[in-house]
């Protein structure tokens, strides 16, 4: 079973489940590039001393210092600014509020994602804005 998001509407708790599994194709698009040389796909990677190439997929690395220890995560900034990490929307309740249509007219909806065990009541409209983790 999947991990359900738990939404909140008032004091009661609704914890749901998305329909399917939602992918990072699902959250960003998904982009193939193949480079062909004589009608040939290329494999990325990279070549060894010997000539031999490394698939890309066979590499891993890790972040370390100069003596070989790991390094911490690294810190991500915005304008020289850190910038806060937020909790993934499976890991905290997300507050619903009721609004009327009119206002969800407004929004611009370009991924809508099938709930399962949604015991919210009819005619609420639900619209949440998971974050993209």
């Amino acid at each position: 079973m999947a991990r359900p998001i738990i939404l909140t509407f008032g004091k009661k708790e609704y914890p749901v489940e998305l329909g399917r599994k939602v992918t990072k194709d699902d959250l960003y698009g998904k982009v193939k590039r193949v480079v062909e040389k004589d009608g040939q796909p290329l494999d990325r990677g990279l070549l060894s001393h010997d000539g031999n190439l490394l698939a890309r997929k066979s590499l891993s690395s890790v972040r370390l210092d100069p003596e070989g220890t790991p390094v911490e995560p690294e810190e991500v900034l915005h304008d020289g600014q850190p910038v806060e990490t937020l909790p993934s929307s499976f890991d905290e309740a997300a507050p619903l509020e009721e609004l009327p249509l009119s206002t969800l007219a407004g929004f611009c909806v370009s991924d809508i994602y099938p709930l399962e065990n949604c015991k919210l009541e009819a005619g609420l409209t639900l619209v949440h804005a998971m974050r993209r983790d």
